[in-house]
């Protein structure tokens, strides 16, 4: 008897895998991930800190070291940093890669508009459906 090819889970065959596709299919995705992180430096750019812990970080990223799930802590953190002019709280997105249901999200960010500001390379995940940002 001839073998049968036995169907792989999670596996479409009838979806092309060639990369052009599997980018194709990946900008809905990204698209969302790129709107919840300009949404996230919007609130930091507000200084709504408590709303950014809330909205933006995933479960593990808030119960991870330093804060270990106090937001208040995380919110205090934030508020030196932006009196004491190094909360770097303006960010455009260079380039932004999915994996999967976890994204790479490299970004240009500033303290100041005219300050020259540095690369940082952040991972975010989906989670219960929205995209948060992921421990370091």
């Amino acid at each position: 008897t001839a073998a049968q090819a036995m169907p792989l889970p999670g596996f479409d065959s009838s979806k092309t895998t060639s990369p052009d596709q599997t980018q194709e299919d990946d900008q809905p995705a990204l698209a969302q991930v790129r709107e919840q992180f300009d949404f996230c430096t919007q609130l930091l750019a507000q200084g709504a800190y408590g709303d950014h812990y809330d909205t933006c970080l995933c479960k593990d990223a808030r119960k991870a070291a330093p804060y270990r799930g106090r937001r208040s802590s995380y919110v205090a953190a934030l508020k030196k940093a932006a009196a004491e002019g190094r909360l770097d709280n303006a960010a455009k997105i260079l380039t932004s890669t999915l994996n999967g249901a976890t994204a790479t999200v490299s970004a240009h960010w500033r303290v100041l508009p005219n300050e020259f500001g540095r690369d940082l390379t952040q991972t975010w995940r989906l989670e219960d459906g929205l995209w948060c940002r992921a421990p370091y």
